[in-house]
C-alpha cells in the first residue's frame, strides 16, 4: 500500500477510536504519536505490535484493549459497510495475521475512496 493510503488508515482509526473510546482515545493517539508510531503502517505491517502498543497505552489490560479495539472495528465496520467480523478481525489483529488484517485493510482504503475522502 501507499503511503498516502497508510495515512488514510490512520485518519479512519483515529477518528474511529474518538468514537469509541473518547476521551481515553486522547492518551492512547498521544501515546502513540510520541513513540513515532502511525497506527496505519502498525497495522499493516505488525498489527500484533500494533494491538501491543495499544495495550500497553490502555494500562497493560486485555480486557480494555480489546473492548475499545472492538468498538472502533465495529465503528468502522458500520459505518464503510464493509462485510467482516469484528470479533475475527480483532483475533487476527491480536495474533499478527498480516494478510487477512491487510485484507480488511484493502478494502477499508477501496470504500473511503468510493466515498470520496482519498
Amino acid at each position: 500500500m501507499s503511503q498516502e493510503e497508510s495515512r488514510l488508515i490512520s485518519m479512519v482509526f483515529r477518528e474511529a477510536l474518538d468514537m469509541a473510546c473518547y476521551p481515553v482515545a486522547i492518551a492512547v493517539k498521544l501515546g502513540f504519536d510520541a513513540r513515532g508510531k502511525d497506527m496505519g503502517s502498525m497495522l499493516l505491517n505488525d498489527p500484533k505490535e500494533f494491538y501491543a502498543l495499544l495495550r500497553e497505552l490502555l494500562g497493560g489490560d486485555d480486557v480494555v484493549a480489546e473492548s475499545c479495539l472492538d468498538m472502533t472495528l465495529r465503528i468502522i465496520i458500520t459505518h464503510y459497510r464493509i462485510d467482516a467480523d469484528p470479533k475475527e478481525l480483532l483475533r487476527s489483529i491480536k495474533n499478527g495475521e498480516a494478510d487477512k488484517v491487510r485484507k480488511f485493510l484493502e478494502e477499508l482504503v477501496k470504500r473511503v475512496q468510493e466515498e470520496g475522502l482519498l
